[in-house]
């Protein structure tokens, strides 16, 4: 592939790929907020809704940004703050179980966890310097 070809075909991965995040990031906040009952203590649970909000807000404005064709300067420091919030939305996650959640419950939320880590992994390292 010649240079403008690798930049399209590596933008609509990008593109893809922030789709993708973004559906998954809706999916997760709407599991969490369907489960909220059931999560304890209640600071666990206003963490781990809070981080799946503001995750899932951070991921539309990312995708929109590529969508949109914004610098990719601009699209590099969303890139770098949907990770941040990635990272503290997978801390949560990552201890749902012991936090009330049972496994047949948390089954969709673990297998889209798994999902957003490669997803994430795939914009780190196409955008990110």
């Amino acid at each position: 592939l010649q240079g403008d070809e690798v930049q399209l075909v590596s933008r609509d991965k990008v593109l893809r790929t922030a789709a993708a995040i973004e559906s998954t990031a809706e999916f997760i906040s709407a599991d969490l907020n369907r489960f909220s009952s059931q999560l304890f203590p209640q600071t666990y649970r206003d963490t781990v809704l809070y981080a799946a909000s503001d995750f899932m807000q951070s991921a539309k404005l990312f995708h929109q940004a590529v969508d949109t064709r914004m610098s990719s300067a601009t699209i590099s420091q969303m890139a770098s703050g949907l990770q941040t919030k990635w990272s503290r939305l997978h801390g949560s996650l990552s201890q749902i179980q012991q936090h009330g959640l049972t496994p047949p419950r948390g089954r969709n939320l673990l297998q889209d966890q798994r999902e957003m880590v490669e997803m994430i992994t795939v914009i780190s390292t196409m955008i990110t310097p």
